[in-house]
């Protein structure tokens, strides 16, 4: 028994190094069978994930097809608007100093030129922290990967999705250069702010172009790379300092940068602008228009995503001035004509019937955005995470907010409206305000309260026709209907001087000519009598000069001019000179029934100051594409010849009589020749002043955007905020005093570089 236990431990003993080998011979033909099987499977891995990859761009394929913030500049080379889906400008790297490349470099992958797209050490490295994580925290990227990562591949982290980042870096290193690959990381890559790229970086951060930073603004630009928002200069500046001063400091190890110099930068304090140009938003009808101008002569793509450098002929002192006078001159009306109060007060017991009124009121009409109605205010909210402070409001079947934020309303009385007007002793009370419905699709629609009158206002180099200047009303943001250029209302007595401009061209009348001033009757189409009146039924019955006619504004004359003249003949030179109607048929066209746009009058005034020659008005002076290619060369059109001299010549003449005696007075500065037009329609529903010197040409119109009644006509209205702003431009030294009316001792002004010495010589002795 004994024996035969020994004998089993013996042979167990004999019998394990055998099980062992055999264990290990399976385990090797097992490796060497599954190696060639891992190889295969990985790179079959390979082919399945490159067959499924997008095509590899080249930089130049990217620098086309980015989408490339447009900027827009004044005359003066002010930035004063931009047009983005992304805040992006691309830039070469072959244009940008060698410490601002070396400073990403340093921060993000210092052995970029000399490895072949991926870092094994990296990746090892970042392998052995997530394992500790037990999740994917580390990628180990070099700038090839997070190109590859960028431009191709989703943010998710996951180990297939890294297997595709290194085959996808593969690639890009075949197929394109480090400068490449370099360029397209520096212009896609996100800084914070909304901004995308180095260069819009360089701009926001430190108001320069990236080929203009110093060493240490370029390393403040790199620390920003790994986190955006975390490290942003403006809002976590001791943060984005230290993380400067280390990227500076790995310059200096990596050999770019000398110990000492790092050192001494290091010792800077950091500063940033942070905020762009303040300028930029100034002028937004003036830029909308631009973007629309550009749209017919571009297209839409090219304007939304093309980069564009795009020069107007924006006079940015002249645009502030006037943007400042009409908001100063709506708000002195909506005082003293209480327009800032409240149309009603409702008491309680009424509120059901004003609101039954009101949905009487509106009937079967749909709640358009942009038509002014009347709202009954139920209650006040306070502010919440997805809302301001807002009024809630019934406009007749609807219930919309009213916010009190200041830029959601029409003039800065809002703040009286809704404030204090609202609440007597702590309570709320029941108002009724004029309101217009917002184009937001928001869970609450949003109102605009209209309270005030409207204004607008262009201004125009008389002989090139650039636009100086243009006001559309009161908020280009949340308003960007613009009264100054779609808008088109009764032109009123602004008409006359093309009724009497037309009489003088068919030498049917002269500038002597004797009318009587009295009211007569016409017979109409169909067979009615029409007498016209002169305002306030004024007939002394006495035979007046057209001078004097068209000075006091005679409504009576200026039909009796018409009838003489002919129909064809009027509308056929308005047409000339640049209105496009629609145009009344009848008598009723001598007194401004037809309808115009205010640019086109104030082109049609220009036309006849500029010696009787047309030119579109034009915005843009110059458009260049990302690559600095000239799209537009500012030619500001075709000049023709629609006057006589002669005749535009004595037209002004009897324009400049209307601001020295007539209805234009209030237009009157001192030591400046002014000629002038006022313009009152039926009832005061639109009021207009246009005239100009001999530089500049200016239209101003105001009025209700509903056609409400004003208080008052163009002569109290129109006319003293024209002058205002007129005085303004002398200030800024935009207008030439005269020392006598008529002489010829005065300093001539420079010629316009779209001027002809003839045309300038004829403006000279015909006309001033």
């Amino acid at each position: 028994m004994g024996r035969t236990r020994k004998r089993s431990a013996a042979t167990r003993k004999a019998v394990a190094p055998l099980v062992l080998r055999r264990l290990l011979r399976l385990a090797l033909l097992g490796a060497l069978v599954a190696l060639p099987l891992a190889v295969v499977a990985f790179f079959a891995t390979v082919v399945i994930i490159e067959r499924g990859q997008p095509e590899i761009i080249s930089f130049n394929d990217y620098r086309a097809q980015a989408r490339q913030m447009s900027r827009v500049y004044a005359a003066d080379g002010s930035p004063v608007a931009e047009w983005f889906e992304e805040r992006r400008s691309v830039v070469c790297p072959r244009t940008l100093p060698r410490h601002v490349l070396e400073a990403v470099l340093a921060a993000e992958d210092s052995d970029f030129y000399r490895h072949p797209g991926i870092d094994m050490f990296g990746i090892a490295r970042a392998m052995l922290v997530n394992l500790r994580a037990g999740r994917i925290r580390q990628g180990g990227s070099t700038i090839t990967q997070q190109v590859a990562k960028t431009f191709f591949l989703t943010p998710e982290r996951t180990y297939g999705r890294k297997l595709e980042e290194l085959v996808l870096a593969r690639r890009l290193e075949q197929r394109l250069t480090k400068d490449e690959i370099l360029g397209l990381y520096l212009n896609q890559i996100y800084f914070g702010h909304g901004r995308y790229g180095i260069e819009e970086a360089a701009q926001f951060f430190f108001a320069r172009p990236a080929r203009d930073l110093t060493p240490e603004q370029a390393a403040t630009l790199a620390a920003v790379i790994p986190a955006p928002v975390a490290l942003s200069p403006v809002r976590h500046p001791p943060r984005a300092r230290a993380r400067r001063d280390a990227v500076l400091g790995r310059m200096a190890r990596a050999g770019f940068l000398d110990p000492a110099e790092a050192a001494r930068l290091a010792a800077l304090p950091l500063q940033v602008a942070g905020q762009g140009d303040l300028r930029v938003g100034l002028g937004g009808y003036y830029t909308n228009a631009v973007r629309g101008e550009l749209m017919r002569r571009l297209g839409r793509e090219t304007v939304s995503r093309g980069g564009l450098r795009v020069t107007t002929a924006l006079d940015l002192p002249l645009q502030l001035e006037a943007e400042r006078v009409l908001s100063e001159g709506l708000r002195e009306l909506s005082r003293r004509f209480d327009y800032h109060r409240p149309l009603a007060q409702v008491i309680p017991q009424e509120i059901a019937i004003w609101r039954e009124s009101l949905a009487r009121a509106q009937g079967q009409k749909p709640h358009v955005a942009g038509r002014i109605v009347k709202g009954l205010v139920l209650d006040r909210r306070p502010e919440s995470d997805e809302q301001p402070e807002h009024y809630i409001v019934d406009i007749g079947g609807l219930i919309a907010c009213l916010p009190l934020s200041e830029e959601k309303q029409v003039t800065p009385l809002s703040a009286a409206v809704l404030s204090e007007p609202l609440y007597r002793r702590g309570a709320l009370l029941r108002v009724a305000l004029r309101v217009s419905l917002d184009e937001s699709e928001d869970r609450c629609p949003t109102l605009n309260l209209e309270q005030s009158p409207q204004a607008a206002l262009v201004v125009m180099e008389t002989g090139s026709r650039r636009l100086l200047a243009t006001v559309g009303g009161s908020d280009a943001i949340n308003r960007p209907f613009d009264r100054a250029i779609q808008a088109r209302r009764q032109s009123g007595s602004t008409f006359k001087p093309i009724v009497y401009a037309a009489a003088l061209a068919g030498g049917v009348v002269n500038a002597d000519s004797l009318f009587e001033n009295r009211a007569i009757s016409y017979r109409g189409a169909r067979g009615q009598r029409w007498t016209p009146q002169n305002h306030g039924g004024r007939h002394d019955g006495r035979l007046v000069s057209l001078t004097e006619a068209l000075a006091r504004s005679l409504n009576v004359v200026a039909v009796q001019v018409l009838r003489k003249v002919g129909l064809e003949a009027t509308i056929s030179l308005a047409e000339e000179l640049g209105l496009k109607g629609p145009f009344a048929h009848d008598l009723t066209l001598a007194l401004g029934s037809g309808e115009a746009s205010l640019l086109e009058l104030t082109n049609a005034y220009a036309t006849i100051a500029a010696g009787g020659i047309t030119r579109e008005p034009t915005f843009v002076t110059r458009a260049q594409g990302a690559d600095g290619e000239e799209l537009l060369d500012g030619d500001t059109g075709e000049a023709s010849q629609v006057l006589a001299p002669e005749v535009a010549a004595e037209l002004t003449r009897m324009l400049v009589a209307a601001v020295e005696e007539g209805t234009g007075r209030g237009a009157r500065i001192d030591g400046v020749t002014v000629f002038g037009k006022t313009g009152t329609t039926d009832k005061s529903v639109d009021t207009w002043f246009v005239g100009g010197t001999r530089n500049l040409t200016v239209g101003l119109w105001l009025g209700f955007d509903d056609r409400q009644t004003l208080p008052g006509t163009a002569a109290t209205l129109a006319v003293p905020l024209w002058a205002r702003f007129m005085r303004g431009a002398l200030n800024l030294g935009r207008l030439e005093r005269r020392a006598s009316f008529g002489g010829r001792e005065e300093t001539r002004r420079p010629l316009l570089a779209s001027e002809s010495i003839h045309e300038r010589n004829l403006e000279w002795e015909l006309y001033f």
